[in-house]
């Protein structure tokens, strides 16, 4: 994910999907895109893990025992067939007027010059995109053609 918008840019919480949406109608500032989390291809498998434990000590055997996709030879590369790397996803960052952070994979925002019936317009829109997105995966249907709430356990 990377924004638009340039690093220092105020913006508002349209919505918090947070448990509680605890940040909904604040404001911060957008920090630029950052480390987040690290995708890691190891024997075969795709497994997603936090950038900063990744970076910690206690990822750093990981670290070590893996090769970083940057270095890797680009006219070469084929992250499908080759194993055993790793890449950071970079995220939006934004730092609240109170000096906590909220990611972009954790809400919905916009610059702060919006006009408050845009952000009442966009409140409204994610509303819409979450129960059209809730009423899909509630619809989701297994290869069987068996609804996943009326699967057996």
């Amino acid at each position: 994910m990377f924004s638009k918008d340039a690093v220092g840019t105020k913006v508002v919480i349209v919505t918090d999907c947070r448990d509680g949406s605890p940040a909904t109608g604040k404001t911060g500032v957008y920090e630029g895109d950052f480390p987040r989390t690290v995708l890691v291809k190891y024997n075969g498998e795709h497994k997603e893990t936090m950038y900063d434990w990744f970076m910690s000590d206690n990822g750093k055997p990981w670290r070590e025992s893996l090769t970083h996709v940057a270095d890797m030879d680009p006219t070469t590369i084929d992250l499908e067939s080759q194993d055993n790397w790793w890449s950071e996803w970079k995220n939006p960052r934004i730092r609240l007027d109170d000096g906590s952070v909220i990611w972009g994979d954790e809400c919905w925002w916009k610059p702060v010059e919006a006009e408050p019936q845009d952000l009442d317009k966009a409140r409204e829109e994610v509303g819409v995109f979450m129960s059209m997105y809730k009423a899909m995966v509630e619809d989701v249907v297994s290869q069987d053609g068996v609804p996943v709430e009326s699967r057996e356990e």
